[in-house]
C-alpha cells in the first residue's frame, strides 16, 4: 500500500503565506465594517437618547433636562434620564450599574470612566441661546431651556459623540471625537429628534442659527 506523502517544508511555508496574505487584504475590510456597526448601533443610541428626552420635557412643562442638576454638584443628564426612564432602581448604585449596557454609553468609545463621561456629551450652549446666558459655564450646565423656545430645533444639536459629558458648541470645540468611526465624523442627536453624522465643518454653532 503506497503511503501519502507529508507536506514538505516549503509546501507549508506557501500554504501559510497565503494566509498571511488572506488574513490582510480581510483585516481592514473587517475592520471598517466592525466601525459601520458600531457607528450604527451609536445612532440607534442617539436616537433613543431623543425618545427619553421628549418622555422628560413632555413630563417637565417642556423643559430639557439641565446638563447637570446645579453648578457644581448633582447628576449628569444622563444619569438623571437613566434613573428615571431605563434603570427604574431607586437605588444609586443600581442605576451606576445599569450605566455601561445602556444607550448612554456609546459602543466604539473606549473611555475608561464611563460612570462620569459616557461618550455622549450634552450641549450646554443650548442654554445659553434659548436662555440668553451669556456663555457663563455655571449658569449653562444647571439651565433649564424650554423645547418651544428653541426656533430651529432641527438645527440645534443637543447631544453628541464627546469625550465629556458636556461640550461647548457643537462637538467641534471641546473634545468633539471624530476618529471614533473612522470617518472624521461625528454622530449628532437634534432637538427635534433626528441624527445625522457631520464633519466639524459642517457643524454650526448654534449662536449662528438665525
Amino acid at each position: 500500500m503506497r503511503k501519502r506523502p507529508f507536506f514538505t517544508l516549503i509546501e507549508l511555508l506557501v500554504v501559510v503565506a497565503i494566509i498571511a496574505i488572506l488574513a490582510a487584504m480581510l483585516l481592514p475590510a473587517l475592520s471598517k465594517a466592525r466601525a459601520k456597526s458600531l457607528a450604527a448601533r451609536c445612532s440607534g443610541n442617539l436616537k433613543q437618547i431623543a425618545m427619553v428626552h421628549q418622555t422628560y420635557s413632555s413630563e417637565s412643562n417642556d423643559f430639557l433636562v439641565a446638563c447637570r442638576q446645579n453648578e457644581t454638584t448633582g447628576l449628569y443628564w444622563f444619569r438623571v434620564l437613566l434613573e428615571k426612564y431605563i434603570s427604574m432602581h431607586s437605588n444609586y448604585n443600581n442605576n451606576l450599574a445599569q450605566l455601561p449596557k445602556s444607550i448612554f454609553v456609546c459602543p466604539a468609545f473606549r473611555g475608561t470612566d464611563v460612570m462620569n463621561t459616557p461618550g455622549y456629551g450634552q450641549n450646554r450652549r443650548v442654554n445659553d441661546v434659548v436662555l440668553g446666558l451669556g456663555n457663563d459655564y455655571y449658569k449653562t450646565i444647571a439651565g433649564y431651556a424650554k423645547i418651544s423656545r428653541i426656533r430651529r430645533p432641527s438645527q440645534y444639536n443637543l447631544n453628541g459623540d464627546n469625550n465629556n459629558w458636556n461640550y461647548n458648541d457643537g462637538a467641534a470645540n471641546e473634545q468633539g471625537d471624530f476618529t471614533r468611526h473612522g470617518n472624521r465624523r461625528v454622530n449628532l442627536l437634534f432637538v427635534d429628534g433626528h441624527v445625522s453624522a457631520l464633519s466639524q465643518g459642517q457643524i454650526k454653532p448654534v449662536n449662528q442659527i438665525p
